[in-house]
């Protein structure tokens, strides 16, 4: 499929409008560009500015660095690729990603999830049919739920043999002087 000059110029805009102030450069740009064209490519259905749409939001929610050229060409190949990926492996629509990415894949990386995991869960899910709204609902709420375990999940993990400790990363970890901390700010005293 061949793009006009229009279609470019408005996935550059596109693009442009979605990045931060300090990387709107034309030299990440082009090469987020370059990946944009690929996604609209292999999708059935739609234009470039729907294309810059799902490449980009798929970088900022998943926290890619993009602030160089080489880094933002091979980061915008890899979301491209993952996007491509999920349409193909679980039979997903532009229509399934983009709800997707937009209610979980943010919730997901903040919980420290793979770029690979969050991809099969939507794939795992849209073959059994759950849509992909829903599955990034679901996302979201796991991810949550990884961050901050109810005391039933961290009581079912400790049945299943695993301390969510050693999985956790706290700044500084957990610590009495930590604990008294919250308990005085929680009771002033």
């Amino acid at each position: 499929t061949k793009f006009s000059m229009t279609d470019l110029v408005e996935a550059q805009t596109t693009v442009a409008s979605r990045l931060p102030a300090h990387l709107k450069r034309g030299e990440v740009i082009t090469p987020i560009v370059d990946q944009v064209k690929n996604y609209a490519v292999a999708t059935k259905g739609v234009d470039m500015d729907q294309s810059a749409e799902a490449v980009t939001g798929f970088l900022q929610s998943t926290g890619k660095d993009i602030s160089t050229a080489e880094k933002a060409a091979a980061q915008a190949r890899r979301a491209s690729n993952m996007l491509i990926r999920m349409q193909k492996l679980g039979g997903m629509s532009h229509d399934d990603l983009m709800p997707f990415v937009q209610r979980g894949a943010s919730a997901g990386h903040i919980a420290g999830l793979s770029d690979e995991t969050m991809g099969a869960l939507a794939i795992g899910l849209r073959r059994s049919n759950i849509s992909g709204d829903q599955a990034g609902t679901a996302l979201r709420t796991l991810s949550a739920k990884l961050v901050a375990p109810t005391s039933k999940g961290l009581s079912a993990l400790a049945t299943a043999g695993i301390d969510y400790n050693e999985f956790t990363k706290l700044p500084g970890g957990l610590s009495v002087d930590n604990l008294e901390g919250k308990f005085r700010q929680d009771f002033g005293k």
